[in-house]
């Protein structure tokens, strides 16, 4: 019998905030070290527009331009999204 090796993978916890909690944290100056908005173009036109130093990246070419962020590997990421469940779907 063949054997498979598995891997163990340490993620950071996972939290949700919502929009006002964000902004509230851009007001105070207490902005995550990497803001990354997953919204397509429309979504972005449509509601908020676009989010000060927000990186706009959309959901479908996420996991391409992963590698642009491993300096933010162990610190505070958020991703913006219309709706959270669209994010988790990407897992």
């Amino acid at each position: 019998m063949e054997s498979v090796g598995l891997k163990v993978i340490q993620t950071p916890s996972i939290t949700s905030i919502t929009a006002d909690e964000l902004n509230d944290r851009i007001k105070r100056n207490n902005t995550p070290a990497l803001l990354i908005d997953v919204r397509t173009p429309e979504e972005c036109q449509q509601l908020w527009g676009h989010i000060e130093n927000a990186i706009h990246i959309p959901l479908k070419d996420l996991k391409k331009n992963l590698h642009r962020f491993e300096e933010y590997k162990d610190k505070e990421v958020v991703t913006i999204c219309t709706g959270g469940a669209l994010t988790w779907e990407q897992n």
